[in-house]
């Protein structure tokens, strides 16, 4: 019997909470405001397994992330029209 590497086993996390906040709004990308899933992962939420769950939580993460920097751009372009004379 040959001994895999421990190096090269993940571990699965035993329970991932939902990230639901009770915010259930859609956005123009039909990605919910209050959690950053979208309808698709949150229909399928009871149904991952906790890795898929994790790799959910990333990607909310990173739609997160892009929906504020439209936003500070678009600030910045309203706030810089504003100032025009």
């Amino acid at each position: 019997m040959v001994a895999s590497d421990p190096s090269q086993q993940t571990v699965e996390p035993k329970n991932v909470d939902s990230p639901c906040a009770k915010v259930c709004v859609l956005d123009e990308f039909l990605v919910c405001k209050g959690c950053g899933r979208t309808i698709a992962e949150i229909a399928d939420w009871p149904f991952m397994n906790p890795t898929q769950k994790s790799e959910v939580l990333e990607r909310a993460g990173a739609r997160f992330k892009a929906r504020q920097e439209r936003r500070r751009a678009a600030n910045l372009v309203a706030s810089s029209s504003s100032e025009r004379p």
